[in-house]
């Protein structure tokens, strides 16, 4: 199972968090950037170009309003399950190291070592 990256949009589609999890195909920072805007434009317009959610069975991951967390996943990567139980453990992190920091802003980029550091060790983890 192989996850490529992960990224936090901010509900503007500013890149507030990206990280590199497979350790050799990290994107400069300008295309992190870019790549996340594009994320985050296409995840506004999809749910008004798809079929109506009657007819779809899907999990949701619990996010404030604006707030996503997206991960790049190998081809033969983990399932939509497995996805979606990942996303939920880091929006957990997310909780747990950055909301309820005292110093953090919400629309500001991530900078907590605590959340980055158990990032990076879940993610090995989940590797190894």
């Amino acid at each position: 199972m192989e996850v490529l990256c992960l990224f936090i949009t901010n509900q503007h589609g500013s890149l507030i968090y990206y990280k590199s999890l497979n350790g050799r195909d990290a994107f400069s920072s300008n295309d992190a950037i870019r790549l996340a805007s594009t994320l985050h434009g296409l995840s506004t317009i999809a749910p008004k170009l798809c079929v109506p959610k009657s007819s779809i069975t899907d999990s949701l991951v619990p996010q404030p309003k604006g707030l996503k967390i997206c991960m790049l996943c190998a081809l033969d990567g983990p399932s939509k399950e497995h996805v979606n139980v990942m996303l939920n453990y880091v929006y957990e992190l997310y909780a747990d190291y950055v909301q309820k920091c005292p110093f953090h802003q919400p629309d500001m980029p991530v900078r907590s070592e605590l959340f980055d550091e158990h990032i990076s060790a879940y993610f090995k983890e989940l590797t190894a």
